[in-house]
This record gives C-alpha cells, sequence and structure tokens, in this order.
C-alpha cells in the first residue's frame, strides 16, 4: 500500500493591475486599520475633553486643553479602581498647581449674571445731589466697576473725581 496525498491549492484571482485576490484584501485591511486608528484617535480627543470637563477643568481653557494633552500622551496614571477624574484633579495639583473650578448650572449662571447686572446699575445710578464723595470711596467705586469690567463706568467715576479735585486745587 502506498500512501499519496494530494495537494489543493486554492485558486487566487488576479486582478487588472496583477495583484492577487489576498494582496488586495491585506491591502484593504489595512486602508481600513489606518481608518480606524484615526477615527479612535479622533474620538479619544473628544472623550479626555470630557474627563477635563468632568474633573472641573474648562477644556477650552489652557489649563483643560493641557490637561487633555497630558492625558493623550499617557502622562497620567490611574491604577486599577481609581477615579480618573480624581486622579487628574490631583495630577494638576501636583503638576501644575491647578484647583478645579466649580461648575456653576445655567440658573446659577444666570442668578450671578442678574447679580453682577444690577450692581453695576446701582454703581452707575446717582441722584441729582450727591452726597461729597471722597477719595477711598471714588477708588473703592472705580475698583468695583473695574472688577465687574465694566470700563464706561470706571472711567466716568475718574474723570469725575478728577474733575472734582482740580475744582478743588482752584478753590483753595
Amino acid at each position: 500500500m502506498t500512501d499519496t496525498t494530494t495537494q489543493t491549492v486554492e485558486p487566487t484571482e488576479v486582478d487588472p493591475e496583477g495583484k492577487s485576490s489576498t494582496e488586495t484584501n491585506l491591502v484593504n485591511l489595512r486602508t481600513q486599520n489606518d481608518e480606524l486608528k484615526t477615527e479612535n484617535m479622533r474620538l479619544s480627543v473628544f472623550e479626555h475633553k470630557d474627563v477635563v470637563r468632568r474633573a472641573g477643568f474648562d477644556p477650552e481653557a489652557g489649563e483643560g486643553k493641557s490637561l487633555a494633552r497630558d492625558l493623550a500622551a499617557g502622562l497620567v496614571e490611574v491604577e486599577e479602581g481609581q477615579d480618573l477624574h480624581e486622579v487628574l484633579v490631583g495630577y494638576a495639583d501636583t503638576e501644575y498647581g491647578w484647583k478645579p473650578q466649580t461648575q456653576l448650572t445655567e440658573t446659577e449662571k444666570t442668578q450671578v449674571d442678574g447679580s453682577k447686572r444690577l450692581t453695576t446699575l446701582s454703581q452707575s445710578t446717582t441722584s441729582d445731589n450727591p452726597p461729597e464723595n471722597n477719595e477711598s470711596d471714588y477708588a473703592q467705586r472705580i475698583a468695583e466697576a473695574r472688577e465687574a469690567e465694566n470700563w464706561a463706568l470706571a472711567s466716568a467715576l475718574e474723570r469725575e473725581f478728577l474733575s472734582k479735585q482740580g475744582k478743588k486745587s482752584r478753590a483753595g
């Protein structure tokens, strides 16, 4: 008795460029792999921004962008069982000395904006016969206007103060 083995070879098709179907499939798989890697990197940027936002940093500000970049580079190490947000807050504090900003709800933001507008309005309204203001009153009001970024009010108060100072020096 003799053992005879027969070898079968699957036929491969050849495309017009002279590549076999196996080569074409490998090229297609590599292309798909590259596309998926690119898509994954694009989506991971959004994921990193979300993690930064949840940790209490603004992902559009410089601090948030730096933290997202550090996350993408793998500089933030998270051990098993640790919360990524807490680790990121600790990393920001130790590496940069940054603390997360408290996030306000929409209602709180509206209330804060309304309060700022009310303060600015009350600072800008004056009676026809205002009381005599001394130098420290003007300095305080000017500082408050600058803090509220009401540059027009700050400038008007400075002009008013300087004009009163000029009148006093001419009268004395």
